[in-house]
């Protein structure tokens, strides 16, 4: 069966050229876009995978400006989707320990 989130350990993080806030975690091969100085490599955090349902409460800035979040079993959130920032693909969620304990 698959996992949508998995506590795992940042293998590494690397720059996005011309992004001041912005940069990349690889999480097992995939990359996701991450707040710079958020995180640092080795640490452990709860990667969700593309298709997994995020509540709002765990992270509002999925849902779009101007838009409502979906509903699913009761629980408002965004279903999680392959995006694109500053031309570098973002395959997943990366959320610290402390915010889903």
């Amino acid at each position: 069966m698959r996992k949508m989130a998995t506590i795992r350990k940042i293998d590494a993080l690397r720059p996005i050229e011309g992004a001041d806030a912005i940069e990349c975690a690889i999480v097992g091969g995939w990359t996701c876009v991450v707040k710079k100085d958020e995180y640092v490599a080795g640490d452990l955090a709860v990667y969700c995978e593309i298709d997994s349902f995020i509540p709002t409460a765990i992270a509002p800035f999925l849902t779009k400006p101007g838009h409502y979040a979906k509903t699913f079993e009761g629980v408002e959130g965004e279903r999680l989707r392959t995006v694109s920032l500053r031309k570098q693909i973002s395959q997943g969620l990366l959320l610290p320990l402390k915010k889903v304990e």
